[in-house]
């Protein structure tokens, strides 16, 4: 029943078809809210190689629009990259730096999770979802280790 065959180039080959494709998924996904999205996001979204093509991009789309906090998405609301590990990179710190900063007399490893948890619900404006995203651990995972550390939400 192949009668003709239509070629439609992969996204990674037509980035200038990305602006408009964003613009209508944010619209449509977002329309109660007004949410739009700034250059730097949208060159970073037409940097990327988007290799589930649309549909991928209308699923970042809707995170971004779920996670951004007022009427602009960040750059922080984009997935990860494909094989990016969300940590940071040795570009990302001086040469000298060292994160975190271990003291000669040792650390507690629980201790150095429970202040990196109350950082990035203090970074996430105590928004429990968005800190499990940014930690890259299950929503459930998170409220496990609130609980075991007795970390209170409000940090």
């Amino acid at each position: 029943m192949n009668v003709v065959d239509i070629r439609v180039p992969s996204l990674r080959e037509r980035p200038e078809d990305i602006p408009p494709l964003v613009e209508h998924f944010v619209k449509e996904l977002g329309e109660d809210r007004g949410v739009t999205v700034p250059e730097p996001v949208m060159n970073e979204m037409k940097a990327r190689p988007w290799p589930g093509n649309v549909r991928e991009l209308k699923n970042a789309c809707e995170r971004m629009v779920i996670l951004c906090r007022g009427t602009e998405v960040a750059l922080e609301d984009l997935p990860l990259r494909p094989g990016s590990s969300g940590l940071p990179g040795p570009s990302e710190f001086a040469v000298d730096d060292e994160w975190p900063p271990l003291p000669a007399t040792g650390i507690s490893l629980i201790d150095l999770e429970k202040r990196v948890i109350e950082r990035a619900l203090r970074l996430k404006g105590n928004n429990i979802t968005q800190a499990a995203i940014f930690l890259q651990i299950p929503r459930h995972i998170l409220v496990y280790r609130l609980e075991k550390f007795g970390i209170r939400r409000d940090v």
